[in-house]
């Protein structure tokens, strides 16, 4: 073979192996940027089922956690199936009760409540947290709800009966708590329980201790942890050390989903972070009931918060936005309502005050992301 046909011979391999590299980097960014709208959303059975219920946890006299692990049924081969710890914090103050990311309201749930106080105060922490408060609504009448103001968009029928967390950033919605409210189109709102010292956030943070069982296993698990843990989050020792990963786990991936300006995020981390935090617990994770944390795990959290968007997170927004916010954003209206902007007209506000409403039965509308909503 002659000289100038091993020269194209060779540019043709360089360049399919430049192709392919490619191909597999943007099918790589665009796994990132839609994997929580679909996978996690899009794709979830409509059943939800708890498989587990442990006992109350007691973290302080006046501090509680609630655990379930629940799953979501997959009742067709398009769908698949959720199965992850599902938590909820209960605070108490006097005979009142303040209840954190309601979870499924069970039988013993509702006996272990009602032992400790009479609920007072029932606060979903984020736009995507709510299926199980139309239980809490239907058990507890007298009592108040507070939801984002953004969920109130995404769901008008929780107007009558839900009312929005204040206007501030930085709050109280009940006696030895505090909210801090990320401003992010999900609205997470971060709560510091006082007496117990503990950090709660819904989804934008995880613990993770190794040793606690896992929930769930599914034909993809193999190659969904992997790429959770290279791409989608970040930890101390999560890169250097793949199966080891640190006491924190920030949800990196969710940079993708806002503006490319996070110094109004950082802000609030920064104040979040500077409190006495010594355990933290939240929605999901593998661990039981809350993990204890140190000043230098928080310290690194705040690194990573702090970070610069790299290129996954630039390309990951564009993907982002002109699939579910653009050409396709009818396909995703558990995501599309939370980038408007929450309104708070005087018809809205009597609206909320409305607290004899009747709230609709929960539909299959508000089921349908099973337990990516509890």
């Amino acid at each position: 073979m002659e000289d100038a046909e091993w020269w194209v011979v060779v540019a043709a391999i360089v360049g399919s192996t430049v192709l392919l590299a490619g191909v597999c980097v943007l099918l790589l960014v665009c796994a990132r940027a839609l994997w929580d709208p679909i996978y996690c959303c899009h794709v979830s059975g409509p059943q939800m089922q708890v498989l587990h219920s442990s006992p109350m946890h007691r973290v302080t006299d006046t501090v509680h956690i609630c655990e379930h692990i629940v799953t979501s049924g997959a009742s067709s081969c398009l769908q698949r199936k959720i199965t992850k710890y599902s938590r909820m914090v209960i605070v108490s103050h006097g005979e009142k009760l303040g209840l954190f990311n309601p979870c499924p309201l069970t039988d013993a749930v509702k006996k272990d409540i009602d032992k400790l106080g009479q609920v007072d105060t029932v606060c979903a922490t984020n736009c995507f947290h709510y299926m199980c408060i139309h239980a809490y609504i239907a058990a507890y009448p007298g009592a108040r709800f507070i939801v984002p103001a953004g969920l109130l968009l995404k769901r008008p029928q929780l107007r009558g009966r839900c009312e929005p967390y204040p206007e501030p950033p930085i709050g109280s919605v009940f006696p030895g708590t505090r909210y801090f409210r990320l401003p992010e189109f999900h609205q997470e709102h971060l709560i510091f329980v006082e007496d117990a010292a503990l950090l709660w956030a819904a989804d934008t943070i995880s613990p993770h201790q190794p040793a606690a069982p896992n929930p769930g296993r599914t034909v993809l698990s193999p190659f969904m942890w992997p790429f959770l843990a290279r791409l989608c989050v970040h930890s101390d020792q999560f890169k250097s050390q793949y199966g080891r990963p640190g006491a924190i786990l920030f949800a990196d991936y969710s940079r993708q989903f806002t503006g490319g300006d996070r110094r109004a995020s950082v802000a609030i981390w920064q104040e979040v972070l500077g409190l006495p935090i010594t355990r933290v617990s939240t929605a999901h994770g593998l661990y039981s009931g809350w993990v204890d944390v140190t000043k230098e795990s928080l310290q690194a959290l705040l690194e990573y918060v702090k970070a610069r968007d790299t290129c996954w997170d630039l390309f990951g927004r564009f993907v982002f936005r002109t699939i579910v916010l653009g050409c396709c954003h009818c396909c995703f209206p558990e995501w599309t309502p939370l980038f408007k902007e929450p309104e708070r007209s005087e018809s809205t506000e009597a609206a909320c005050a409305q607290a004899s409403a009747v709230l609709p039965e929960t539909s299959e509308q508000d089921l349908v992301i099973g337990c990516r909503n509890v």
